[in-house]
């Protein structure tokens, strides 16, 4: 029987909040260790003064990001047997980043970097590992071929004063080793070529350095400022969705001598849509998702970006299908859960 494959693209999230640190060993260094816990704050004199969340990178001073997101997805189908899968998926990059220039208006230009990559993803017992500087061959090569064409190979990013992503450039060099190693024996037209430049920046670029540059308001703000900034409607399953990120200032704090902002984040979604569809005479009935998002952004108010960030989603799906297979009649159902996390360190 033909169903419907479903596809979850979790977001980059956070880690459980009660684990203090993942010592994830490479080459005897530690530079792959996540750390996961709650930055410790003193308390202000006054906490509740009013401040700026703005960007202020020092010229050419490079600023070093660590990137950690985790996958943990089970789901089970059931028909006249039980099949489980369970995926485990743990990505982390260390990213390099140097403003370059600043325009009148504010606006600031940044070289970023991806020095290394490391993935580590289980598929029920089957393994798959990558790590930047580990010599592999040419069939691991291709199976890899976008973190060959990031790695080392700088790229050019634009936000405005307040973090918001204008452009994303200078990513010429990605595109072009991308294509040597995925397609050497095929030539590809200037509009593949630019199908694919669009396709890298979007899909992969952009929401990464979109952790780091993550855009905040422009106004002057105090313990208890709260905002939500809408995302564009998407489509997920058979519904509309509607979310809108949602922040909050819980309070202000000293580390390291430098003032920090502790933001709440979290996330509201509004589902609708008609929850029965027919497709190919199969019949299908889909419970509305249930996701949950909550976590902490520290922003470095002293420096002028973002020290730590750390956020949890949990996603759950459920649907049934009926229809006829050359046995007769059968009645099969779906149930998926996805926790997604994610933890950004300046290191």
């Amino acid at each position: 029987m033909k169903y419907i494959f479903i596809s979850l693209m979790a977001g980059i999230i956070f880690f459980g909040c009660s684990k203090k640190t993942d010592q994830i060993q490479t080459n005897g260094t530690n530079k792959f260790a996540v750390d996961t816990a709650d930055l410790k704050t003193e308390s202000l004199k006054n906490p509740n003064e009013t401040f700026n969340l703005s960007y202020k990178f020092d010229k050419d001073k490079q600023y070093h990001y660590k990137l950690t997101s985790y996958v943990h997805d089970v789901q089970t189908m059931k028909a006249d047997s039980v099949i489980s899968k369970k995926l485990e998926r743990t990505l982390i990059y260390l990213l390099n980043a140097k403003q370059v220039n600043e325009g009148k208006d504010g606006t600031k230009e940044l070289d970023c970097e991806i020095t290394s990559v490391k993935l580590n993803e289980d598929m029920n017992g089957r393994k798959i590992e990558f790590e930047s500087g580990v010599k592999m061959d040419s069939n691991q090569i291709s199976q890899f071929t976008e973190f060959y064409a990031l790695l080392n190979n700088p790229f050019g990013v634009k936000i405005t004063p307040s973090g918001g992503i204008v452009e994303i450039s200078k990513v010429d060099k990605i595109v072009d080793r991308y294509v040597k190693v995925r397609s050497s024996k095929i030539k590809l037209s200037d509009q593949q070529i630019e199908k694919l430049k669009n396709g890298l920046i979007e899909s992969i670029l952009k929401p990464l350095v979109a952790q780091v540059f993550r855009a905040m308001p422009s106004e002057t703000l105090a313990k208890d400022s709260s905002w939500s900034v809408q995302q564009p409607p998407a489509r997920y399953l058979i519904f509309n969705v509607q979310n809108s990120d949602q922040y909050k200032i819980n309070g202000l704090g000293l580390y390291n001598n430098d003032k920090l902002a502790v933001i709440h984040a979290g996330m509201h979604s509004n589902i609708e849509g008609n929850q029965s569809l027919v497709q190919n005479g199969v019949s299908y009935h889909f419970n509305k998702p249930e996701t949950s998002t909550s976590g902490k952004i520290y922003f470095n108010i002293s420096k002028g970006c973002i020290q730590k960030s750390k956020i949890n989603t949990t996603t759950h799906i459920f649907f049934t299908m009926e229809g006829m297979t050359p046995k007769g009649k059968e009645k099969r159902s779906e149930d998926e859960t996805v926790l997604s996390s994610n933890v950004v360190e300046l290191l």
